[in-house]
C-alpha cells in the first residue's frame, strides 16, 4: 500500500525439481536466502563530531548475517496396511475426562483404554513404575547410575 504502514508478510520460496532416486537416498536442496549487513557507530558526544579527529573518538561495529535453507528429502516406500486395518486419525481417539481425572489428577484428556496414544503414560501419574524400572536396570553399587 503506497504511503501506508508496511505490513509484515510471509516470505515464500518455491522450487520444482524432478529426480530419480533409490529408496533411502537423500536429496539435498540448499541455497542462500538472505544477507543482512548492519553497522552501528557509537561516539563520545562532542569529540566524535569533530571533522578530522572524530573517528578517533568513535567506534563502528559491523555485523553480517547470512541465512540459508537446507531441505533434505529421503524417500521410503510405504506398504499397505495388513488386513485393511484403519488407522486412527490424530485427535479422533481423545475422550473427555471424567470428574476424577479432571479435578483430582489434572488431566485434560480421558483415558482411551488402548495401549498406544497420548494417554497411556497416565497409568502411573507420579512416574513411580518407570523410576523403579530405571533403578533395577541402572543402579549398581551404593550410589550412582551407570549403564
Amino acid at each position: 500500500m503506497p504511503g501506508g504502514i508496511p505490513t509484515p508478510g510471509i516470505n515464500t520460496r518455491k522450487v520444482n525439481t524432478t529426480v530419480e532416486m533409490r529408496e533411502g537416498e537423500t536429496l539435498a536442496l540448499a541455497g542462500l536466502l538472505e544477507v543482512a549487513i548492519d553497522a552501528q557507530t557509537t561516539r563520545i558526544p562532542g569529540l566524535g563530531d569533530l571533522p578530522y579527529l572524530g573517528p578517533f573518538f568513535s567506534n563502528t561495529t559491523h555485523q553480517r548475517v547470512e541465512k540459508e535453507l537446507l531441505v533434505l528429502v529421503t524417500p521410503f516406500f510405504v506398504a499397505a496396511s495388513p488386513n485393511c486395518e484403519q488407522f486412527v486419525l490424530p485427535g479422533s481417539d481423545l475422550l473427555e475426562p471424567n470428574d476424577l481425572e479432571f479435578y483430582l489428577l489434572g488431566r485434560i484428556e480421558g483415558k482411551t483404554g488402548r495401549s498406544f496414544g497420548t494417554t497411556n503414560s497416565w497409568e502411573d501419574p507420579w512416574n513411580c513404575v518407570e523410576r523403579m524400572k530405571l533403578e533395577r536396570q541402572c543402579i549398581h553399587g551404593p550410589v550412582g547410575f551407570s549403564r
